[in-house]
């Protein structure tokens, strides 16, 4: 006999055998076949569980969890883009934080409307970016507040200039830029920093040009704002 036909000859003596104990003992068949039997139910229900009768089913499924994931990444994108913000007020321990809620125009000139985390007082400082100072609380109210800029126009605010601090007064030009008048041999060159009382002496902008006239013995500096007071989202305030 070949070696090809002993595979077959052994199926057809297993089948004979399990034909001869079905007619002799079909109790014993049916014991011996129940396990089979339920395998074969159990991965049929497995394979009914993983491929759904209604495809439009799996489709809203998948298509609310898409919606549900774009809306998480949303909230974690806001999230980090606050706490950017937040960290580059610098050290805020001492202060009390506030949300931007309107900047110009949708606010007053020269004003922002804040939304702060406890109430504030009205003169209070108020600072931006790294702690530069842009202007005082002019109006507190429950659960908002005014910040009046420094740079609002025609508002005088006494500083310094350059390095040797000369004494100076700061005239508000508008949007956070500033006017100021020194002597011509006070020595002050563009880029020179600007300072207003802070405690001590805090930078609000830097010598942007300086305009002279050779019948004045004085000098025009134009002082540009270290921050943009309309880029603000968060400020914070003196307590």
């Amino acid at each position: 006999m070949s070696g090809g036909r002993i595979p077959a000859l052994v199926v057809a003596v297993v089948l004979v055998v399990l034909l001869i104990l079905g007619l002799v003992f079909p109790a014993a068949l049916v014991s011996f076949a129940r396990p089979l039997w339920s395998a074969g139910t159990g991965i049929t229900a497995a394979v009914g569980n993983v491929m759904p009768e209604n495809p439009t089913a799996l489709k809203e499924e998948r298509d609310r969890l898409e919606a549900e994931l774009t809306a998480r990444s949303n909230e974690l994108y806001a999230l980090q883009a606050q706490t950017d913000d937040l960290a580059r007020l610098g050290d805020t321990e001492d202060r009390i934080i506030a949300g931007v809620l309107a900047r110009p125009p949708m606010s007053p000139y020269d004003t922002l409307i804040v939304e702060p985390e406890a109430p504030v007082r009205e003169g209070a400082q108020t600072y931006g970016i790294g702690g530069a100072p842009i202007g005082t609380v002019s109006r507190a109210d429950v659960g908002s507040a005014h910040i009046s800029f420094y740079s609002t126009a025609g508002r005088s605010t006494l500083g310094w200039a350059g390095e040797a601090r000369i004494p100076v007064e700061l005239i508000g030009v508008g949007s956070g830029a500033f006017r100021v008048m020194v002597t011509k041999d006070a020595g002050i060159v563009v880029g020179d920093l600007v300072y207003v009382p802070g405690p001590g002496a805090l930078p609000i902008g830097s010598v942007a040009r300086i305009d002279t006239n050779p019948s004045s013995p004085s000098s025009t500096l134009f002082i540009r704002p270290l921050v943009s007071p309309f880029s603000l989202t968060w400020v914070s305030i003196e307590r």
